[in-house]
Parts: structure tokens; sequence; C-alpha cells
């Protein structure tokens, strides 16, 4: 009795298997171009640092700007932002400033474009031997992300990752 009730499972969810993929269409995917890497050091096969949980933007104002925020993943973790100009054909890396006393380590930043151009860019800074979240901090940027202002404290200490949204 147990080996029939089995079997009737399988068999209905092979059924159901087969039913859910006659319904199934292939998606339809335009490709704009090819992957082109952002940071330089993902061309060097010998560079170990990893750009995870990129933020990709794009200007409102100024279509052509695009920014992408990354955290850099190293035994001395840090964040990087790179900007482009011209639709994302060419990449420059814009460096990001430490604030001034107390933590510097950067750490997970975020990036937005509000709706007049300003490019906003979030972070949180790290602490201690053990890399403790400390600090929230904002940079902004008038010109496309070529320079930032000195960060603002916007909260902590204990304050941990933080997203934007414009």
């Amino acid at each position: 009795r147990t080996a029939v009730a089995g079997l009737s499972l399988v068999a209905l969810g092979a059924g159901a298997l087969l039913v859910s993929g006659s319904f199934e269409r292939s998606p339809a995917i335009r490709l704009v171009g090819h992957d082109e890497p952002v940071n330089l050091s993902a061309r060097n096969a010998n560079d170990t640092s990893a750009h995870n949980s990129p933020t990709l933007v794009r200007d409102p104002v100024h279509p052509q700007n695009l920014a992408v925020s990354s955290r850099i993943d190293t035994p001395v973790f840090s964040c990087a932002l790179h900007v482009s100009h011209d639709d994302g054909a060419t990449w420059s890396q814009t460096a990001i400033p430490a604030p001034r006393g107390g933590a510097s380590k950067c750490f997970a930043p975020d990036v937005a474009y509000s709706a007049d151009g300003t490019l906003y860019v979030s972070f949180v800074t790290l602490a201690g031997r053990g890399n403790v979240p400390h600090d929230v901090w904002l940079s902004t940027s008038k010109d496309g992300g070529r320079t930032l202002s000195q960060p603002t404290h916007v909260h902590g200490p204990l304050a941990f990752q933080v997203r934007l949204a414009a």
C-alpha cells in the first residue's frame, strides 16, 4: 500500500514537471555589449583583491555618467568607486576620502544619484582588530564622481551596512 502511494507521488511529480515545462518559453534576451571589468585589478590574475557587492547607478541629468561602488575584500578591507562619463566605455577610480579622526577603514559602500545629478556615496568604517562596523559616513559629488566631498558623519557607533535610495 505504501509502495503504491510512493509510486503515485513520483508519477504525480513527474507529470507536474512535464506540464510546467511545456508552458515555459525561452526568455527574450537582448545583449547590449560584452562584459567588461570596471576595476583594473580584474585584469590581473595575480591580484587577490576581490571587488564584491557592486552597486551601479546612472545620473538622471547626464545619462552618460555611471558610477559603481564596490566592497574590496582583502585582509585590509576597503571600498572602491569607479565612474564613467561615456556610458561605460571607459572607467576611472575616484578616491573615497577617509574621515578625519577615529576609524577610517572603508567598508560596504553604496551610491545613488539624486534627481539634480548629485552623486551620494555612503560607507561604513571598521574599527579595531576585529573589523567592527563603527560609523556611517556620506560624501557627495557635483561633478559626476570625479571628486568627492570630505565625508560627513551620519550615524554610529556600531552602525552596520546601509543602502541609499534616490
